[in-house]
């Protein structure tokens, strides 16, 4: 189960705030990122060779942009976290599945969908989604500021970003994010939306109604 949104929406808290009730049931991202130190056991030519032609073409992508040398960096290695993890995943079965608030369809939307769904009909295997947005790109904004402006007060560097490059950059998210949705229902997978705006208590409860019906 993977938790796709605009970067700030709150994926990371609501995977906090479920992971009491879900440990014993579903593994976290915490433990994928300590397995991905490691060498895949069973390595699969075909899913290796997907996931790295997405990274390709979002390294691509990135090359060409605008963003300072600094901000490509931290991309960059926020990325190949993301593929090492990616990779580790495809190439092992675990006896329970993962609850993710960073995956490869998060930060991978783009190149996913441009790659079409006969290309990456693997990656959608097994796969559910919970696609958290808020219902005004403001709200995000506003969430993402704050968190900056605490961790600038901890002394951890930040990008700098206006509101209105939050507000932009998050309704074009929010619209890959729609569009993974509409592709995972076409092919049967589960997928609900949830709204920010409802509250924390509120959207851990769809998740935890949705995990029941996955397992069910």
């Amino acid at each position: 189960m993977e938790l796709i949104g605009a970067q700030g929406v709150g994926k990371s808290t609501l995977a906090g705030r479920v992971h009491r009730s879900l440990k014993h049931q579903w593994f976290f991202h915490s433990q994928l990122k300590a397995l991905a130190i490691v060498e895949p056991v069973n390595p699969k030519p075909e899913m290796e060779r997907l996931i790295m032609e997405i990274f390709y073409n979002k390294l691509q992508l990135l090359e060409g942009s605008m963003l300072s040398a600094r901000r490509k960096l931290t991309l960059c290695r926020q990325m190949t976290q993301i593929i090492d993890e990616s990779l580790m995943l495809s190439a092992n079965v675990y006896p329970r599945g993962f609850l993710l608030d960073e995956g490869l369809f998060k930060h991978f939307a783009r190149e996913i969908l441009h790659l079409g769904v006969e290309r990456t009909a693997p990656l959608w295997e097994r796969r559910a989604f919970v696609h958290v947005r808020a219902r005004t790109p403001e709200l995000v904004a506003a969430r993402f500021q704050e968190r900056a402006a605490k961790r600038r007060r901890r002394g951890i560097f930040q990008h700098l970003a206006s509101d209105e490059e939050l507000r932009a950059q998050t309704a074009l998210e929010d619209g890959f994010y729609e569009e993974i949705c509409a592709q995972a229902r076409s092919l049967g997978r589960p997928c609900i939306t949830i709204h920010v705006d409802d509250g924390i208590e509120s959207n851990a409860r769809s998740i935890l109604q949705f995990q029941r019906m996955l397992c069910a």
